[in-house]
């Protein structure tokens, strides 16, 4: 049972196992379990409408309350089978459920749903075994990727949110790497600018509807080049400027580009029971920020060198937990417009 701040969903485990914790408080080990297919949840209230949601709408549903922004709102998931083995079991009702008659006729009326689509099949990791450097080349290689910052001072361990970073809503990834890798300009906006909320209440609408208004208007935004980001314009405008010359200044004292797009988060603690996380971006995608005037909107293209994982990350879950991930240090896999997002993520 998974309880928000006034609301609850459900979900279920697809495998034999449980969270750490008979009630568990911290949302992303919610998340975890949810990417690694091993357990379900869905939005009850939609599955209670009539019509009811299909099971794929009610679970993008509960997936947005369960989005990292949303965490405020989380207050723990409550796991019946660790309970159970626990020795905890739920109170016995011993009356039975009233129902009124209106409520009978409208249970009564059920609807054909389709069934939701079958998981995409072939994406599932093939062993990779590291070969060792047999040349000059391949050593000095090795050498310099032990030279690499491995404290929380670099950004790409410790990424805060900051004035140098720019916040983005968007809900396909995929479909936004590959228009960039196609040659796209996408125009950046403000979702505040864009689409004001007003007096319109956000919450309801998604309990009503099983969308959520922001994201809505995002992917559609998408759909047209334009990726939206959750700063309000001024606040925008200011950090873009600010990027703009800083990369500027970057490229002509060390003729290297200094700007990308982070894809794709990793959370970490240094030990499972300290409560303090860090987030590390996974996938860098070089980007290039454009404006044709001093008026005109910001735009950013693909830049010419290739996206890639993030090589420091790589090291130090190596050298701090042993934790070897060669598949992702050399070329990433490809599909039909630049790299495979959805098989680098999963």
């Amino acid at each position: 049972v998974l309880m928000f701040d006034g609301h609850a969903a459900v979900g279920v485990w697809l495998a034999k196992r449980t969270f750490a914790n008979a009630v568990e408080t911290d949302q992303m080990e919610i998340r975890k379990a949810l990417a690694s297919r091993e357990f379900i949840a869905f939005e009850t209230t939609g599955v209670t409408h009539r019509p009811a949601f299909t099971f794929e709408a009610a679970q993008n549903a509960l997936g947005i309350r369960l989005a990292e922004e949303q965490a405020h709102a989380f207050v723990a998931a409550i796991d019946v089978r660790r309970s159970r083995s626990g020795g905890i079991t739920p109170l016995a009702s011993h009356e039975p459920i009233r129902r009124n008659a209106a409520e009978e006729e409208s249970s009564a009326v059920v609807a054909a749903l389709p069934l939701p689509a079958a998981p995409a099949g072939g994406e599932m990791p093939v062993e990779v075994v590291e070969i060792k450097p047999t040349t000059a080349a391949g050593r000095i290689d090795r050498w310099q990727k032990k030279l690499l910052d491995l404290t929380l001072r670099n950004r790409l361990l410790n990424f805060p949110d900051s004035k140098k970073t720019i916040p983005f809503l968007c809900t396909d990834v995929a479909y936004l790497e590959d228009r960039l890798a196609n040659g796209a300009a996408v125009r950046l906006i403000s979702l505040p600018e864009q689409n004001p909320l007003g007096e319109r209440d956000a919450e309801l609408y998604r309990d009503v509807h099983g969308r959520d208004l922001q994201r809505g208007f995002a992917a559609e935004a998408l759909l047209r080049d334009e990726l939206a980001s959750t700063l309000d314009v001024r606040q925008l405008e200011a950090r873009l400027i600010d990027l703009y010359r800083q990369v500027r200044n970057d490229f002509a004292e060390g003729g290297a580009n200094t700007l990308f797009l982070a894809v794709g988060f990793l959370r970490w603690k240094k030990k499972p029971e300290h409560e303090l996380s860090y987030r590390a971006p996974l996938l860098l995608v070089p980007v290039r920020l454009e404006r044709r005037s001093a008026s005109s909107r910001f735009t950013i293209r693909f830049h010419e060198d290739e996206p890639r994982f993030n090589a420091t990350l790589l090291q130090f879950l190596e050298r701090e937990f042993e934790l070897r991930l060669p598949q992702f240090a050399d070329d990433l896999p490809l599909d039909d417009s630049g790299i495979d997002v959805p098989r680098i993520l999963s």
